[in-house]
C-alpha cells in the first residue's frame, strides 16, 4: 500500500515520517511500493528508477503489467501475458481485478463493465464496503469521461447537434462547446430550440435576444408547472 494519499485536500504530509518510511521500503527492497509512492509524490525520476528495479526482480505477470502501465510503456509487455491474466481472472470470476487490469491496458469500456459487475456482485452479497470501495475507485479514475467521449463520437456520426452539446457540457469542454454552437448558428436559429438558442446568444453576446430566450424558457416552465402544457 502506498504511504501517502491525495484523496483529502486538507491532508498535510509529515515529511519526516514519509522520509523514514521510504528508507524502510528501500532497505526491504520493496521497489514496487516505492515506485507507487514516488508516483504519488510527483517524482517521475525516482518513480522510473524503482520501476526498473522492480522489473529486474522478475515480477509476476500482473505486477509487470501494472508497472509498465505506470511507466506508460505497455508495448513492452508480451501480449500473451496480458491474455493469460485476462483468462485467469475470468476463470476465477474476479471482476474487480479484471477491471483494474483493463485500466492498465487502457481498455476503458471493459474496465467500466467489470467495475460495474464487481459492484453489483458485492451489493447482492451485502459486501457494502467492497461495493463502496470499488465504486469510489472507478469514480476516482474518471472512467465516465470515456463513455461521454464515446457518446460524443456517436453524436458526431449522427450529426446530432443537441447531443453533441450535452456531452461537451458534461465533459466541461467549454472552448469546444462555444466553437460548436457558434459554427452552427443558422441551424440553431432555424431549429427554435430554446436551450441551444440560450447558449448561442450567450456566446455571441447578443444580449437582447438572450433575454428574450430566457423569458420564453421561464414562461414555458411556468406553463408546465401550472398544467397549461400537457405533461407527457
Amino acid at each position: 500500500m502506498a504511504l501517502v494519499s491525495n484523496d483529502n485536500k486538507s491532508y498535510s504530509p509529515d515529511i519526516e515520517l514519509i522520509t523514514t518510511e521510504l528508507e524502510i521500503l528501500k532497505e526491504n527492497k520493496q521497489y514496487e511500493v516505492l515506485a507507487i509512492d514516488y508516483e504519488i509524490l510527483g517524482n517521475p525520476e525516482l518513480r522510473y528508477k524503482y520501476i526498473e528495479k522492480a522489473l529486474e526482480k522478475n515480477p509476476s505477470e500482473s505486477n509487470e503489467i501494472f508497472l509498465r502501465s505506470l511507466q506508460d510503456k505497455m508495448e513492452l509487455v508480451d501480449k500473451e501475458k496480458i491474455e493469460n491474466e485476462i483468462t485467469q481472472y475470468i476463470k476465477v470470476e474476479d471482476c474487480s481485478q479484471l477491471a483494474r487490469l483493463y485500466v492498465d491496458i487502457s481498455d476503458w469500456e471493459n474496465s467500466v463493465k467489470y467495475y460495474c459487475k464487481s459492484i453489483c456482485q458485492d451489493l447482492e452479497e451485502e459486501n457494502y464496503f467492497s461495493a463502496a470501495f470499488y465504486l469510489k475507485e472507478m469514480l476516482k479514475k474518471r472512467l465516465f469521461n470515456y463513455l461521454f467521449e464515446k457518446a460524443y463520437g456517436k453524436s458526431v456520426e449522427q450529426n446530432d447537434l443537441w447531443w453533441q452539446t450535452r456531452v461537451l457540457q458534461e465533459l466541461g469542454w467549454d472552448d469546444e462547446l462555444e466553437e460548436l454552437i457558434i459554427s452552427n448558428k443558422i441551424e440553431i436559429e432555424e431549429s427554435g430550440d430554446l436551450e441551444l438558442l440560450r447558449l448561442l446568444y450567450k456566446f455571441t453576446g447578443e444580449r437582447e435576444k438572450l433575454l428574450d430566450v430566457i423569458k420564453k424558457i421561464t414562461d414555458s416552465i411556468r406553463a408546465y408547472e401550472f398544467g397549461i402544457i400537457q405533461k407527457t
